[in-house]
């Protein structure tokens, strides 16, 4: 009956839209009914929720004078104005008007914003705002308005709490507003809060990121710079419009609201480390024999070994500059004359918040001796250098290309011999399965060799990847979900290949998962208990092997069981009978998709269905989605059922590979005094009772 009650109202209505200058406009509105949601106010005035809309371009409005008619004629707005201005114009206070421009631009439009309870809900608070007394009902009654009073729905009481939480935070502004911060270059700054998703940055700059509401600065360099940041909150053409009309209700048209700004200023800036070195047996500068100890070459490194730089330490004392945070570790690259080299890492950390205090590391030096070391090490996969042992070496005389000495390693990956000066290669004669030898390595023995030379090794591992393709094991297509989690186990070292706190690896929007650097073992795959949208677990582990028979990317498909659906009715008399060859027909009620392959259109005929003796009729192995059961043809002497029934087929778990949609269902007899009933033709009947409505009752706002 509102179907018809809408046909009957918008053809009263003009379109209308006459700009007058840049202030005012002219334009009317069309008015619905939003049927499911009733209201009585304190004066007794009920009626539905409604619905206004401008005609030129369908731009929703909201009503802001309560218990005043609507008139479907051309109305007088006003925009470009003061706030103060435009709230004189239809007779409301300025801060009511700032505050319904908010829960109108934060409600239906904004966002995923979509649906008619944003409406309800933005009119609900813009009519607390002005001080309506009103009440929700479950229906219209105009013998007794308050009769079916109920309180605010729970979605239009959610939605009126997301609008306050939006304002507070368009309201709020975020804590680096005029902030002066320190930060070191390389590092990265981050804040997290929810008014930061209403900003965008202004001008050009790439060190600052805001996404969402999360505000990171990553500076690359030294620098001092100041950001702005304004809010991006200009979804419609045009600001908000008031419209007024002597005789109906003043209206209040969606519109952009004002964007507000920040600004804040950091300083990007870098470390410094010292190093001081001394004779070990003077404690001092000088040397035994009175001389200043003579220059010496540090090299500053990260603690994954790479050299950050050169450092010459003269007089004892070096500097590094221009350092970023992190662990670092000094070593002597080339000794003072007439002292051994030493091959002692001395580590430091450079913090965040101390990064403009200079490390100092104080290290000694001794004299030199005629010794050769090999220090060998391997680099576990924990990136961890571990002392190899039992690993061979053989010192070749460069010039008689014989072989001088076999070295093996001890327990601390260490082997040592004495030479004779000359020129000499170290070469790698054995090693662990799965590692790489060391190139060959040229030295030389001479007077001005020190007594002592260690050489360090690290054998690198032969590495290999993996991609794991995630396929439904139905339609055999790969499974496009990123976030599915997965974790590795050695089978052979006993442990979980671990790249983060979690141990987990994930696939990414693709579905597939990439781990790279696997070292040589045998491997276990395991899914992780978890829900993901449309399948079940595969609990049965994928084990396979990395070796040197492995190709570089091992292929991997690890298949899922999608969870299906079913529907199952129930068909019965009034009195609990089971009635058997009622026939039903399936529709889709959506396009239905199972991983995002379309397996029904939207109302296409799924199935139809018959129930047995004991009223039963079944509809299995369905993919999951909305449907629509309709009965087709009931049994004879029965009237039959003209609703559509709507069953939703939605995943539960990963661990229920079917969900049900159940219906029970009742068919009446067919009266025996249908058989000689006259009729009056509906159409007739429906418009005639609906001009009685339409005339008897009235909708307030």
């Amino acid at each position: 009956m509102k179907k018809l009650l809408f046909v009957l109202s918008i053809a009263g209505f003009l379109v209308a839209r006459t700009q007058c200058n840049a202030a005012e406009i002219s334009s009317s509105f069309d008015r619905t009914f939003i049927g499911n949601y009733h209201y009585v106010d304190q004066n007794g005035r009920f009626g539905d929720f409604e619905l206004f809309k401008r005609r030129e371009d369908g731009r929703i409005a909201y009503c802001i004078e309560p218990g005043v008619s609507f008139s479907s004629s051309e109305y007088q707005g006003a925009y470009g104005l003061t706030n103060q201005e435009l709230a004189n114009r239809v007779g409301i206070t300025e801060k009511q008007l700032q505050r319904i421009s908010l829960i109108a631009y934060f409600a239906y439009g904004y966002g995923d914003h979509n649906n008619s309870e944003w409406i309800v809900a933005a009119q609900a608070k813009i009519w607390d705002i002005l001080g309506r007394q009103y009440q929700f009902t479950s229906r219209n009654s105009s013998a007794n308005p308050w009769a079916y009073v109920i309180p605010t729905p729970p979605e239009i009481q959610e939605k009126m709490d997301a609008l306050d939480r939006f304002i507070t935070m368009y309201n709020t502004l975020p804590p680096i507003s005029g902030s002066e911060l320190v930060i070191p270059v390389g590092e990265t700054y981050s804040l997290a809060t929810n008014p930061l998703s209403f900003y965008q940055i202004q001008g050009n700059h790439p060190e600052v990121s805001l996404v969402g509401n999360v505000l990171s600065i990553s500076p690359k360099e030294e620098s001092e710079t100041t950001v702005t940041l304004k809010q991006n909150l200009d979804i419609y053409s045009s600001p908000f419009i008031v419209y007024y009309r002597n005789d109906s209700q003043n209206l209040f048209l969606t519109g952009n609201i004002p964007n507000r700004e920040l600004s804040f200023s950091y300083k990007a800036v870098t470390g410094k480390a010292e190093i001081i070195k001394l004779d070990k047996d003077t404690n001092s500068c000088f040397s035994s024999s009175g001389k200043v100890m003579g220059d010496a070459i540090y090299g500053l490194y990260k603690t994954d070994g790479t050299l950050v730089q050169k450092v010459t330490v003269s007089n004892c004392k070096g500097t590094a500059e221009h350092l970023t945070v992190g662990e670092y570790y000094w070593q002597e690259i080339e000794a003072p004359y007439g002292y051994l080299l030493d091959t002692q890492k001395y580590y430091f950390n450079l913090k965040y918040h101390d990064i403009l205090n200079t490390s100092v590391t104080q290290v000694y030096d001794e004299e030199d001796i005629k010794k050769i070391i090999i220090h060998k090490e391997y680099l576990k996969e924990n990136e961890t250098l571990m002392p190899e042992e039992g690993i061979k070496f053989e010192i070749i005389d460069k010039n008689l290309d014989q072989i001088v000495a076999t070295l093996v390693t001890d327990e601390n990956g260490l082997a040592s011999t004495m030479l004779h000066y000359g020129t000499y290669l170290i070469r790698q004669v054995s090693g662990t399965s799965g590692y790489q030898f060391i190139e060959e390595q040229e030295f030389v023995v001479n007077e001005d060799s020190q007594n002592e030379m260690t050489y360090s090794f690290v054998n690198k591992p032969y590495l290999k990847d993996i991609k794991v393709l995630k396929k439904d094991n139905s339609l055999k297509n790969p499974i496009l979900q990123a976030g599915i989690q997965f974790k590795l186990y050695d089978t052979i070292n006993k442990k979980y290949i671990c790249r983060n706190e979690e141990c987990t690896f994930e696939t990414n929007e693709y579905g597939e998962l990439i781990i790279t650097d696997l070292y040589y073992s045998t491997y276990r795959l395991e899914e992780i208990d978890q829900n993901f949208n449309g399948y079940l677990w595969n609990q049965e582990p994928l084990e396979f092997i990395v070796d040197e028979n492995s190709s570089d990317e091992i292929l991997l498909e690890f298949f899922n069981q999608p969870v299906q659906g079913a529907i199952e009715i129930y068909k019965t008399t009034e009195e609990g009978t089971p009635l058997q060859d009622v026939v039903f027909q399936i529709f889709a009620k959506e396009d239905i998709y199972q991983n995002q392959v379309l397996l029904y259109h939207k109302d296409e005929l799924v199935a139809e269905i018959v129930t047995d003796k004991d009223g039963k009729a079944t509809l299995i192995g369905l993919p999951l989605g909305t449907y629509v059961v309709k009965e087709l043809r009931p049994l004879d002497g029965y009237e039959i059922d003209t609703n559509s029934y709507d069953i939703v087929l939605q995943y539960e778990n990963n661990v229920t590979p079917v969900v049900y949609g159940n219906l029970n269902l009742v068919n009446y007899k067919v009266p025996e005094t249908k058989k000689n009933r006259s009729w009056i033709p509906f159409h007739i009947l429906f418009l005639g009772l609906g001009y009685f409505i339409y005339e008897k009752r009235y909708f307030y706002l």
